[in-house]
């Protein structure tokens, strides 16, 4: 038999585990920044915060001014709280299948699931 994965991609994986461990920010442009005061920039921004004009690699202080109608969620970048929450998101796929696990990058944004033998739950796989 043929071995079969699904991979499960999370796009902009930071925002969404912010977003899901700060619910009441939903609303609110939200800001990941990398480094400190004077050199900090944007890694990743919501949808509000960019149609606010905010983009990657911006520095924080010019993001932080466009935000100006709408207080925004600033969040410092931590990749090992990434890593640990997708980890965590992976380990509860256990249920579905023994072979999970998540792409091997230095930032991780997917899980990997081995569906072999139970594709046909979900229809055709073509």
């Amino acid at each position: 038999m043929r071995r079969q994965l699904v991979c499960v991609w999370f796009p902009s994986w930071s925002l969404q585990r912010v977003a899901s461990t700060h619910p009441e920010i939903k609303q609110r442009p939200v800001v990941i920044y990398s480094g400190t005061n004077g050199s900090a920039q944007v890694t990743a921004c919501s949808k509000i915060a960019k149609a606010n004009g905010v983009r990657v690699g911006m520095p924080l202080a010019e993001a932080q001014a466009l935000c100006q109608t709408a207080e925004p969620h600033l969040e410092p970048h931590d990749p090992r709280m990434d890593l640990e929450h997708l980890r965590a998101m992976a380990n509860l796929c256990e249920k579905f299948t023994p072979l999970f696990g998540i792409e091997d990058s230095a930032h991780p944004e997917c899980l990997v699931l081995d569906v072999t033998g139970s594709v046909h739950l979900w229809g055709d796989s073509a």
